[in-house]
C-alpha cells in the first residue's frame, strides 16, 4: 500500500515535469504516458529501499495497537520469532526489487527513453 501511494504521487510529479515536452516534435500526450508507464520499474526500484520498512513499520504498529503482539506473546511466540517473519517478508521483497533492478528496470527504462526521443 505504502509503494503504491509514493509511485502515485511520484508518477504524477513525473507527469507533470514530463508534460512540458508536449507539442515538440511528435511529443503528444500519449507519448507521455507511454513513456511514464514504461519508466515505472524503476521509480518502483528507487521506491523499495525506504517503502518497505515504512510498511513494516506501519503493519508492526498496527497489529500492536490492537494488542495481536501481546496476544502472540501469550500464546508463547516469540519476540524473535516475531522479527524473523518480519524479516522473511523484508528479504522476500529485497529479491524482488533486485529481480526488478536487475532485469526489468533496465529494459524498459531504455523503452521508455527510445518512446521519448523518437517523438
Amino acid at each position: 500500500m505504502i509503494i503504491f501511494v509514493i509511485l502515485t504521487l511520484d508518477s504524477f510529479i513525473n507527469f507533470i515535469n514530463l508534460s512540458d515536452d508536449i507539442g515538440r516534435g511528435s511529443y503528444t500526450i500519449s507519448n507521455t504516458f507511454h513513456t511514464l508507464l514504461f519508466s515505472i520499474p524503476s521509480r518502483i526500484y528507487l521506491i523499495f529501499p525506504f517503502a518497505v520498512p515504512i510498511g513494516a513499520i506501519i503493519g508492526l504498529s498496527y497489529i500492536n495497537s490492537s494488542s495481536e503482539i501481546i496476544a502472540m506473546r501469550s500464546a508463547g511466540i516469540s519476540t524473535y520469532r516475531i522479527i524473523f517473519s518480519v524479516l522473511k517478508l523484508g528479504i522476500l521483497l529485497s529479491l524482488l526489487s533486485f529481480f526488478i533492478g536487475e532485469y526489468i528496470a533496465p529494459i524498459t527504462e531504455k523503452i521508455a527513453l527510445k518512446e521519448k526521443h523518437s517523438a
